[in-house]
């Protein structure tokens, strides 16, 4: 089933935090999972969620666990290129004049192993969550708000 879900950007509700203010069994858990991360920020995505910005093996990631430390999912920054094949015939079929942006691969203790890709043409940005073969799981359409908007005018002025 294919999802629609309509947007707009508002401020973000992530909220930044210290490596001390992390609960220790998401630090314990985060430590086991990928010991060699480096450069490691950290963000509490909502009450019960904690991500985790890193670098492993020349690769951006992010890791989510939950406040106990269970892992619930990693994504991986890839080149568009080493997306798998179905992927990149959908995109060019039923995205014809959209260029992809950004792409990852998104590994889920729940699921198998997704692909996450942002397109744009001219001002649209669409960001799709696809199976390896193709299927379209989830689509965003990413719009600006019009009060950010007038707020980055004022600022301006």
């Amino acid at each position: 089933m294919l999802l629609t879900v309509a947007f707009a950007s508002t401020v973000a509700t992530a909220q930044k935090m210290k490596e001390e203010q992390i609960p220790a069994a998401v630090a314990a858990a985060f430590k086991a999972k990928y010991p060699a991360a480096a450069k490691i920020k950290w963000e509490k995505e909502n009450d019960s969620e904690f991500e985790a910005e890193f670098m492993l093996n020349k690769a951006e990631m992010s890791a989510n666990f939950d406040a106990t430390g269970k892992w619930s999912e990693t994504e991986t920054e890839i080149e568009t290129a080493n997306l798998p094949a179905p992927i990149q015939d959908v995109v060019s079929k039923d995205f014809a004049g959209y260029k992809i942006k950004e792409a990852s691969k998104v590994e889920n203790a729940n699921s198998a192993t997704t692909y996450e890709v942002e397109i744009k043409k001219d001002k649209e940005k669409i960001e799709l969550l696809l199976s390896a073969d193709g299927q379209i799981l989830k689509k965003e359409i990413k719009k600006k708000d019009e009060e950010d908007k007038k707020e980055h005018k004022k600022k301006k002025e």
